[in-house]
This record gives structure tokens, sequence and C-alpha cells, in this order.
């Protein structure tokens, strides 16, 4: 449903609706222990690969709104290196703990990466991160997806407005064996958490923060409307 179709006023009371509703959920949040590195099977696992983007070299640096669903919902670009050197594969995996739901949101689930691999971006992803149906490709893409909460490959941050501010964790985790060839169809979390039991040797994070609020959203319907004319 396009902005123009709908009266603004309705778009500025749905704004303060959700405003309202985010303000009122904000203690509801903080499910770090939930993230997918925080498992059983990290207990005796080191920390040891870095993983950095250009968005900022230390965590909790902003995600810009192009990075955002009201972007481009583009993938930002990671880097990382210190995998250990019985590294095979590289499982790359996106959460959201500050999200009001009792458990941490799965933004992107990305396996199968050969282990010579050291950086990731948008491009990279399967049908450029963008695809329905979790983008399978079959066994021949370079990168694998499994199943995000939206049915996506990717989704950009997304959080409620007057929430607080939201982060991002993009975990990189090694992999000491293949799980490229365990599926038949895109995984859950809760497979690929299967799959790769015994299998992780090193694992790091790089954190992004994105904060949406009223005044945000109020300037996106501004925008919109200046399109529109």
């Amino acid at each position: 449903m396009s902005q123009s179709s709908v009266p603004r006023i309705l778009w500025v009371l749905l704004a303060y609706f959700e405003a309202f509703v985010g303000w009122l959920l904000q203690r509801f949040r903080t499910r770090d222990a939930g993230l997918f590195t925080r498992g059983p099977q990290f207990k005796n696992v080191p920390e040891v690969v870095k993983v950095t983007s250009p968005l900022g070299a230390c965590d909790l640096a902003q995600i810009p709104e192009e990075n955002s669903e009201w972007g481009s919902h583009a993938f930002p670009d990671l880097l990382w290196g210190g995998c250990p050197a019985a590294t095979k594969e590289i499982l790359v995996v996106v959460q959201d703990p500050d999200a009001p739901p009792p458990f941490p949101i799965c933004h992107s689930i990305l396996y199968g990466i050969p282990a010579s691999t050291h950086s990731l971006s948008a491009a990279d992803l399967p049908n450029s991160g963008v695809t329905k149906a979790a983008g399978w490709n079959g066994p021949k893409t370079p990168v694998l997806a499994g199943k995000n909460i939206y049915g996506t490959v990717y989704q950009g941050p997304r959080p409620p407005a007057q929430h607080g501010p939201h982060r991002y964790f993009y975990q990189v985790i090694a992999l000491s064996a293949s799980i490229r060839d365990s599926f038949s169809s895109p995984p859950s979390l809760s497979q690929v958490a299967e799959a790769t039991q015994g299998k992780i040797v090193g694992w790091g994070e790089w954190v992004g923060v994105y904060e949406n609020t009223l005044k945000k959203a109020l300037q996106r319907i501004d925008r919109a409307d200046c399109k529109s004319e």
C-alpha cells in the first residue's frame, strides 16, 4: 500500500500509535541469553574471530537508515580474521535480542561460506539478499541462506518506534566441518544449531545499533509526501 493512496493524517496517526506501543514495550528487551553464540554448544569455544565493518570498527556502531527496512535493506559489509587453522567453513547468524518477543529475532542465516573467505557484503548474498523463500539457490551457490523470521535472505533493522536502541549481532562462526550439504531446503536456526554440534571451533561478532524514533517516522512521512507531489 503506497502512502499516496492513504490520507497523510492516517500515516501520522499510525506513527503515533506505533510509538506509543513501542514506549509501552520498552522494558521487554535484552534477550542476550538467547543469542546463537550464547548457546550450550559454545560453552568451551573461544571468541577468537575478529569481526569489523566499515560502518564502525568497534561494537555498537550506528547502522545508517540506508541499511534499514526504510532504506535498501543492504547487508552491512563485514570483514573478519583470526579463524582457527581447523576452520573448514564459515557460518554467519544475525540476530536482534532487543525486540519485544521473548527471544532474539533472527534476521539472517548464511552458511556454506568457504573458510578462505574473510569478508561478506550484500552482493554476496543469494539473489542479492532480497528474495523470498529464503533464497535457496541449490548447493552450487557460494553462500546459502537459511530461514529467518521474515522468510527472506536478510532483513534490515526495523525496530518499533520509541522502543529504544536495538543492537544487531552479526555473529561469525568458524566450523571444523562443512554443513553445506546437511539440508535439502532452507534450514531454521534450530536445525543449523543441531547440524553444528561438535563442529564449532571459534567465533566472533560485530554489533551495530539502530534506533527508530517518532521523529524519524514523521520525517519519513514528510519525505514520502514530497516525492508524491
